[in-house]
């Protein structure tokens, strides 16, 4: 199925059967569009799906034209059934899908096969040069797989705020393959968290629609992973609590975090690799440059008291490349005076009411 230059508005959508291809030279949705495996076989519902093995493809000129979603609009690509095989595709062919509305890409697979050596046949597959693009606004979440990681961006400029990359749909997983951290890649993400003992990645992968998770969110590189922050634009993390047992592709509801306590220490992984992290990349928690906020939208520290106790971004494992590390969410408790100091005061201040009364008397 061809089209050029499609506008999707209102809330229309497209319908193509099982093992379909669209072909699509610009296109633009102002609605909402699911692009997700056929269950039915009959693809007489207006939201029935690409099918298992369909690809969605930009067949304009590498970078001439982008695919665009746009404010208020709704896109899904795969199902959690599809995990497995990831047969679910979004072909970018040398150009960029652009979101300023909301994205989910739940288990499909996004690439770029422009070009011979990039092709499903050739030296380095789905590696071409279009992104996913998280524009202002935005949201781009899922559980999906990405050749590379998606870019946050904010064209529109104040008073609108950069897009949002989000892994899972409510609390999950995203893998990467290769992942670019700051500037020209994420750099703004969020952390969800519901129970502070997991499991990271909340849902485990393929689980059903309607599933409860629990846990926390993970962004997992498989390949290669390189970090651009600096102290003149930092990495920011937007912290996010959200209710215990929230269900798989619902919405993300606000919540109070389980077995959260103020006064101990906790560490939840953020970002996973198994190898690649370059040795450029920065070698201490400090040289990250990376801000955690606590986001409005879910008033974590409203119903997560923290009685001054802080977040920050901390580096561990192998930084080299050779091996598997992360970054981590630490949560540092307010300091507790030693108890010999508070007897301390305690001493100092029964001195002082000793001389007023003696004072008094006199």
């Amino acid at each position: 199925m061809n089209f050029t230059n499609l506008t999707v508005q209102g809330s229309g959508a497209i319908v193509v059967g099982a093992g379909s291809t669209i072909f699509v030279n610009g296109f633009s949705t102002n609605g909402f569009t699911q692009l997700l495996p056929d269950t039915t076989g009959t693809y007489g519902n207006s939201f029935n799906p690409l099918g298992v093995g369909g690809t969605l493809v930009n067949t304009g000129a590498p970078g001439a034209s982008e695919l665009e979603f746009k404010a208020g609009s709704v896109t899904k690509i795969g199902t959690p059934a599809d995990d497995v095989n990831q047969t679910t595709t979004v072909d970018l062919h040398g150009n960029n899908l652009r979101v300023i509305g909301g994205l989910f890409v739940n288990n499909g697979y996004v690439a770029d096969y422009s070009g011979t050596n990039n092709g499903p046949s050739g030296s380095t597959p789905g590696a071409g040069p279009g992104f996913v693009i998280a524009d202002s606004d935005s949201i781009v979440k899922g559980a999906g797989t990405y050749f590379n990681s998606p870019q946050t961006a904010n064209t529109l400029g104040a008073p609108h705020k950069p897009g949002q990359v989000i892994p899972g749909n409510s609390i999950g997983k995203v893998t990467y393959v290769n992942a670019t951290f700051g500037p020209g890649g994420v750099s703004n993400m969020a952390f969800q968290i519901s129970d502070v003992n997991g499991p990271s990645g909340g849902a485990p992968s393929g689980s059903a629609t309607g599933t409860p998770t629990s846990g926390y969110g993970l962004f997992n590189v498989s390949q290669t992973l390189t970090w651009t922050a600096t102290s003149t634009n930092k990495l920011t993390v937007q912290l996010q609590s959200l209710l215990n047992n929230d269900i798989v592709g619902g919405p993300d509801n606000s919540g109070p975090v389980y077995n959260f306590h103020n006064n101990q220490s906790y560490t939840w992984p953020l970002i996973k690799w198994t190898t690649g992290y370059l040795s450029s990349n920065p070698q201490t928690s400090q040289a990250l440059n990376a801000t955690v906020n606590i986001d409005s939208a879910t008033a974590f520290a409203n119903v997560n008291p923290l009685n001054g106790g802080t977040f920050a971004v901390s580096l561990s494992g192998n930084t080299v490349g050779t091996g598997p590390g992360e970054i981590d969410i630490v949560f540092t408790p307010a300091a507790t005076p030693e108890p010999a100091t508070v007897l301390g005061l305690a001493a100092a201040g029964l001195g002082l009411v000793r001389v007023v009364r003696r004072r008094r008397s006199r």
